[in-house]
C-alpha cells in the first residue's frame, strides 16, 4: 500500500432513477489528529477486511486537480458564523459557492455545472478572510475553471476545485 492507502479511504454514492446515472460522489475520508493536525492511519480505526474492501489507489485524484497558473479573476471573501459547519470549520460547501461567486456573470447565466472536482488541504475557520482566485479555460466545446481558496492573512491553500461546465 502506498502512504495515502493507508490514511484514506474512498466511498462512492450514486443516485440513479430505473437504470439512468442522475449523479454520482466519490468521498475520500483522512482522520486527522486534533493535537498534531496530521493525518492518522487508518488501521488505528478500522479493521483490515474494511480497508482492503473498500480503500482504493486515490493518489492520482490528490495529485491531478490542476492548480490556478494565471488568475483571470479573483475576490475576498469574509468568513461568516453561518459559513460554519458543527465543528466550528468552515462547511465544505461554501468553498464551492466562494469559487463560483468569483467567476463573472456572463458564465453564471450561459452555463450550469456538469461536475466538481474538490481537494480540502486544510482548514479555515471563522473569524476571518479568504482569497478566492480562478482561472477560465474556454474552448470552442468546453468550458473549465480552475479555483484555488486561500487563507488571506497566511496564503495557505485551502481548497482546490475544477469546475467542468456545460451550455445551458
Amino acid at each position: 500500500m502506498n502512504l495515502l492507502q493507508d490514511i484514506a479511504v474512498e466511498y462512492a454514492f450514486k443516485l440513479k432513477i430505473s437504470s439512468r446515472d442522475l449523479a454520482q460522489e466519490n468521498l475520500f475520508w483522512v482522520i486527522i489528529n486534533k493535537q498534531t493536525g496530521s493525518p492518522c492511519h487508518l488501521d488505528k480505526f478500522m479493521t483490515e477486511k474494511i480497508l482492503c474492501e473498500n480503500t482504493k489507489d486515490v493518489k492520482h485524484f490528490f495529485y491531478n486537480l490542476q492548480e490556478v497558473n494565471k488568475t483571470d479573476h479573483k475576490d475576498i471573501f469574509k468568513i461568516k458564523m453561518h459559513d460554519l459547519d458543527l465543528n466550528k470549520h468552515v462547511n465544505n460547501a461554501t468553498y464551492v459557492e466562494w469559487a463560483v461567486e468569483t467567476l463573472p456573470e456572463n458564465i453564471l447565466k450561459n452555463f450550469t455545472i456538469k461536475k466538481i472536482n474538490i481537494v480540502f488541504l486544510k482548514e479555515s475557520f471563522y473569524p476571518g478572510q479568504i482569497i478566492s482566485k480562478a482561472q477560465i479555460n474556454e474552448t470552442s466545446n468546453s468550458l473549465i475553471t480552475y479555483h484555488s481558496i486561500f487563507g488571506k492573512t497566511n496564503e495557505h491553500e485551502l481548497a482546490r476545485i475544477n469546475i467542468i461546465w456545460k451550455p445551458l
